[in-house]
């Protein structure tokens, strides 16, 4: 899924200069590869497999096809958008960058980058590592008056024929509002797929409806897995101040009411919730043998590719 690299001495016209000009450089993201344990690693390796599975057959590329009935001849077009920035804070965890950019990879996106809001710290443990083992060379520590400069640049710049780009908001910590106004909302509530056109709006925005939190019902066959219960390591996946534990005999029900984020379970208790009846799921449920990974609901790699129809010879009477 990697992209094609832009040399350092050649401006990618595709970004705003905000961007640019704070770019990590290539030692930057192998300093923080090296400084990531292998398991972490290994945890985001198997977060990007997990979406090529959960998103597999994706097309790449622009594509048409034609349907013809008695009645009617369909002509479908998509195409990826030009564009994808993911924003993102201290408290995002690897694994949650690397869950919401794979789809944007697969769905076939040329120019993927992410912005990290330097007003709530520096780069965290594994992110940059996270966003080279995803795919992505551009990424950039921009405080808030610099990302609000490169949002509302890519909103009014580039071809109206083009697709407009995406934002991927990520954002744990609640900032101010960086949407601009013509922007259509993506979010899991409002909708799908942004629009074409010479009047269609440049930018997008998605922000999902899952929480940050993971939340942790320990029990006795988690420990069976080592990872699952290395408080360490799954802070540094998905985030220090995400992940919260409670103790086996906490109450289930209670849990599941309260949990806004992920449940990791045990396998016996994550399977007998699986066979309760439809609206019983928390927004994702982990196992111990996937206790490091991510998963963004909703975020289909169709997201970033718009669609185009035409319905011709129509004769319905």
């Amino acid at each position: 899924m990697a992209q094609a690299p832009v040399p350092p001495d050649r401006p990618d016209p595709d970004w705003p200069d905000a961007l640019l000009a704070h770019r990590e450089d290539d030692a930057a993201f192998g300093a923080s590869y090296e400084a990531t344990p292998a398991r972490a690693r290994a945890w985001i390796k198997k977060t990007v497999a997990l979406a090529e599975i959960l998103h597999a057959p994706v097309r790449h590329g622009s594509s048409r096809c034609a349907r013809h009935t008695p009645l009617v001849r369909l002509v479908g077009e998509e195409r990826p958008v030009a564009r994808v920035l993911a924003l993102l804070d201290a408290d995002c965890g690897p694994v949650r960058a690397a869950a919401a950019l794979a789809p944007a990879l697969l769905a076939g996106v040329p120019r993927v980058a992410a912005a990290l809001d330097a007003d709530t710290g520096t780069w965290p443990d594994g992110l940059l590592a996270a966003l080279e083992i995803t795919g992505v060379e551009t990424a950039a520590a921009l405080n808030g008056a610099q990302l609000a400069a490169c949002v509302r640049s890519m909103a009014e710049t580039g071809d109206g024929r083009d697709a407009p780009g995406v934002i991927l908001d990520l954002r744990t910590t609640v900032r101010p509002n960086l949407r601009p106004n013509l922007c259509p909302d993506l979010s899991p509530e409002q909708g799908r797929g942004p629009a074409f056109g010479a009047h269609a709006p440049r930018l997008a925005w998605w922000r999902p409806a899952l929480g940050p939190g993971l939340d942790v019902l320990l029990s006795p066959d988690i420990p069976a897995t080592p990872d699952a219960l290395d408080a360490e390591l799954l802070a540094l996946l998905h985030g220090a101040s995400n992940v919260r534990t409670h103790p086996p005999d906490a109450d289930l029900e209670n849990l599941l009411a309260a949990v806004h984020g992920a449940l990791l379970l045990g396998d016996a208790r994550a399977e007998a919730l699986c066979v309760r009846p439809r609206g019983s799921l928390p927004g994702l449920l982990l196992t111990p043998s996937t206790a490091g990974c991510w998963a963004w609901p909703g975020l289909r790699p169709e997201i970033f590719r718009p669609a185009r129809l035409a319905c011709l010879a129509v004769d319905l009477l």
